[in-house]
């Protein structure tokens, strides 16, 4: 693993939910905790500076009912959330910014736990869509993802950039033998 800012970042969020994660150079070990579930209850969760690292923490909390309160730095406390808050509730989730000066972090997620199908489109955050590709085949039911709005041959930058991802994300799936089904 190439090991950057963004990639220590994530290590160290994933650290404060109970991963059990190291790093030296580009190694990244993992040693395992007594509970394999990532606890995100009541926490406040420093993402650092990538959305994605957000995002994709965001998206595996939405598989677990509760609250969970993200903290994070740099432009974070920036980024327009607005997309973002409007896009959660078909997933059974709120998504609130607790400063009311700034249009970013910090936030909290309220979560039922139970998402099961969305419709994404292209004014979903494209960090927001590809965190849920990597996240929805391990949610306890799985995720229905639909791309509303574009026909293939006709396809906006936006669908194009992520299809070529998808591709990525799938040939890790079955690299590692996740489970998934992509349907055209």
């Amino acid at each position: 693993v190439r090991t950057n800012d963004d990639v220590v970042e994530l290590i160290k969020a994933l650290n404060q939910l109970g991963a059990g994660l190291t790093w030296e150079r580009d190694l990244v070990t993992h040693s395992p905790r007594s509970s394999a579930d990532l606890d995100f209850e009541q926490k406040t969760i420093h993402v650092g500076q990538s959305p994605f690292t957000l995002a994709l923490l965001l998206v595996t909390a939405l598989a677990r009912p509760g609250i969970a309160k993200f903290s994070g730095s740099g432009s974070l406390n920036m980024l327009p959330l607005k997309q973002w808050q409007m896009f959660l509730p078909s997933l059974g989730a709120r998504l609130h910014q607790l400063n009311p000066h700034a249009p970013g972090l910090p936030v909290r997620l309220e979560s039922n736990g139970n998402p099961d199908n969305a419709r994404i489109d292209d004014e979903t955050p494209e960090a927001l869509i590809l965190a849920l590709l990597a996240a929805a085949p391990f949610y306890p039911r799985g995720l229905r993802l639909t791309w509303e709005g574009t026909e293939m041959s006709g396809a906006s930058d936006g669908f194009k950039r992520i299809d070529a991802k998808l591709k990525i994300i799938t040939e890790l799936y079955d690299l590692y033998g996740v489970p998934y089904n992509v349907q055209a």
